[in-house]
């Protein structure tokens, strides 16, 4: 049945995107972690630990957000195509 068919490949794109999050974040948390932040905790995992004010580090996660971006857009378009194959 094609409804069945396209919430498995639903599920699907959830998880290659979940994955490509994954390889983003190898990346991005080291930076977080390596920042002159005054988190503590969980807290210099995250975008709060990054200094205000020019922080170069910022790049970084701008980058990152258009790599998912890219990502997503490239495996969603590629789910229409095999949608459109399969009605």
């Amino acid at each position: 049945e094609p409804d069945a068919v396209v919430m498995i490949r639903f599920l699907e794109l959830g998880l290659k995107f979940s994955l490509c999050g994954m390889l983003v974040s190898v990346v991005l948390l080291p930076v977080y972690a390596s920042s002159p932040g005054s988190a503590t905790g969980a807290n210099r995992l995250s975008l709060s630990n990054l200094q205000l004010g020019g922080s170069d580090r910022f790049w970084c996660v701008v980058v990152a957000a258009y790599v998912l971006f890219g990502a997503f857009s490239y495996l969603v378009l590629a789910e229409w195509r095999n949608f459109l194959l399969l009605r």
